[in-house]
This record gives structure tokens, sequence and C-alpha cells, in this order.
């Protein structure tokens, strides 16, 4: 995690006044694999996720992580879940500080400032943090172009009735690249009408929205020149070790955020204007 100062944010209150947020942007390593655990619900998978040891968290718990590395504890604040949760699922969640293994002290002002807000989890900042012997911590994060919202506007205002503004801090990060799949085709043997190797051409692939790799200027996709919705693989010998079952991610593309289709089965060659397709 790559952490910049930024400039305070001015964050308007209902009442007009504005208050100056301590800002910092945080650039994490986003994870590019699969929602984990299997059959997370959407409204969880589809959160942009951090690689944390090798394993993804959302964002508001990449955060928590990294302020325990800084002698911090914290949680993360699910208004939707109505949960507190100190890991990823399938952990499981709390209710309050104190269940969240919390000093009564951190607790006490956790429930404080959540009862100036008329007892609602509704815009708490996204990670609460305490420290001995009685520092605490309410953070904002906010990825990509989410800004603060009137919610937690009207909670930071009644926060702030409690706590000095020092004790906030909105953390941005930036919006992650699209994910790019991984792709494979089944082995199988090339062939084709042309003497020249099919490697020769192989080291630039076009990968179809449904996972299906084609040589640039394969016939097999007619005349269609949008490729809007494709990817491209651009490694050393990329068709045979496709075809030898080796995965490959793609490596660019202008919207490669497809999910490839593991019962694609197609590949087109061209080498030489002679088109050879199989199954």
């Amino acid at each position: 995690m790559v952490f910049v100062e930024s400039q305070p944010t001015a964050v308007v209150l209902p009442s007009g006044a504005v208050v100056e947020i301590t800002t910092q942007r945080w650039t994490p390593e986003w994870w590019d694999g699969e929602p984990d655990p299997p059959g997370l619900p959407q409204i969880w998978a589809r959160k942009p996720m951090v690689a944390v040891g090798g394993r993804p968290v959302c964002a508001e718990l990449a955060v928590v992580g990294e302020l325990e590395l800084a002698g911090w504890h914290g949680v993360w604040v699910s208004a939707f879940g109505n949960f507190l949760r100190r890991e990823w699922f399938p952990a499981p969640g709390f209710r309050t500080i104190a269940a969240a293994g919390g000093a009564g002290w951190a607790a006490e002002i956790f429930d404080a400032a959540k009862a100036a807000d008329g007892g609602r989890l509704v815009g708490f900042f996204d990670v609460f943090a305490w420290r001995e012997p009685g520092e605490v911590l309410f953070c904002e994060v906010k990825v990509g172009r989410d800004r603060i919202h009137a919610n937690q506007r009207s909670f930071l205002a009644n926060a702030l009735s409690l706590r000095p503004p020092g004790e906030f801090m909105i953390l941005e990060m930036p919006q992650p690249a699209r994910r790019i799949p991984a792709v494979r085709l089944p082995a199988a043997p090339v062939t084709g009408t042309s003497s020249q190797p099919a490697q020769a051409a192989g080291d630039e692939l076009l990968i179809s929205p449904r996972g299906v790799a084609h040589f640039a200027g394969c016939l097999h996709k007619g005349d269609d020149r949008d490729y809007s919705k494709w990817a491209w693989l651009s490694l050393p010998r990329a068709w045979e070790r496709l075809g030898n079952g080796e995965i490959l991610r793609a490596t660019g593309g202008h919207r490669p955020a497809w999910s490839p289709d593991p019962g694609a089965k197609t590949a087109s060659i061209t080498a030489r204007g002679d088109t050879s397709q199989f199954r």
C-alpha cells in the first residue's frame, strides 16, 4: 500500500458550515482473481477487492489491516449489513464494539457517535479504529469518483459535536482497472493448409467476449470491425501455449472485463491467407 498526503477535503455540513477533514490517498494492490469465498452474495462480491496476503478483502478491511500494523484495532462498519467486521467472509460479523473485542472506552465512543446520529449506521464512516491509551479514528474510504454524500455529512456534523476534527479522516483510493480475465483453449493439434508454422504468428492473438482466441485478421469473425468488447493477448508463443492447455491472461483491450466461456471450443487460425478451423 502506497500512502500520499493530500489536501484536506472541505466538507459542507447540513448547517452550511465547512469543515476541513484530513485526507490521504492510498494506492493498494487490487485483487484481479475471482470473488472469494465461492458463493459470496453479489452485493459483496461486486465490491472492489484488495489483495492482502494473497487473498481478497474489501477496501475497508484493507484499511483495517494497515491500521493494525501501526498498533490500532479496527472494524469495518457496514450500514447495509448492519454489522461490524474485523475479517472478510466467512468470518463472523459483530453487532457491537465490545463483541468485536474492543476496549470498553472505545465502545463508549462508538456508541455515543452512533446515538448522536439517531442510533443508525447509515452515514457512519467506513472504519472505526482505536488505540491505547485513548485514541480513536473515524475513516471514510472513497474509491474512484465516490464522494461524501448527505448521510455522511449528517453523521460528521453530529459526531463533531462530540469528537475533535483530528479524529476524522478521508482515505481516497484510485478506481481499480477492469479485471482482465484468464483464458484457456483446449489442447488441440494446430493444423492448416499453410506451410508457415502457426506459432510464427501466434504471439499476437485477439480474444473474443466469449473467451475464444483468434489470430488478428481471422476470417471467422467476418467483416465485423467492432472490437470494443474484445481483448488481446500479446505474449511469445501465445497460440502454442494456449493449445497446450496453459492459462494466459489477456494483456489489454478496450473493454476486457468480460468473463471467458469455459465451454468455448472453437479457435481459428490464419496463415498466408488460408484459414483452417477446428473444434
